[in-house]
C-alpha cells in the first residue's frame, strides 16, 4: 500500500507512461511540428463538483437505458400487434 501522495502519484506516472514508446532516435527532431508554447489553464475541482459530475453522468446513462428498453418493448408490441391482426 502507498500512503505517501508524491509516491502515489509516481506510482500511476509509471503506470500510464509504462504504455508509451520510447524513442529509438529513427525520426528526425527537425521534421517534428513545433510546439506551440501554449500553457494549460487552470483547472480547479472541487470533491462536490466531482460528486456533481458524477451524478448527473450517472442520470444520464440510466436515461439512456429507459430509453433503449422503451424502443425495445415498443418495437416488441409493434410486432405483436401486426402479428395478430395479420392472423385475423
Amino acid at each position: 500500500m502507498v500512503f505517501d501522495d508524491n509516491r502515489k502519484a509516481t506510482v500511476l506516472n509509471e503506470y500510464f507512461s509504462s504504455v508509451f514508446t520510447q524513442d529509438n532516435g529513427i525520426i528526425d527532431p527537425a521534421r517534428l511540428p513545433k510546439k506551440l508554447g501554449c500553457d494549460m489553464a487552470s483547472l480547479y475541482l472541487s470533491p462536490v463538483m466531482v460528486q456533481k459530475y458524477i451524478q448527473e453522468a450517472q442520470l444520464s446513462l440510466r436515461d439512456r437505458a429507459t430509453r433503449a428498453c422503451q424502443l425495445k418493448s415498443g418495437k416488441v408490441l409493434h410486432k405483436c400487434r401486426r402479428l395478430v391482426f395479420e392472423k385475423l
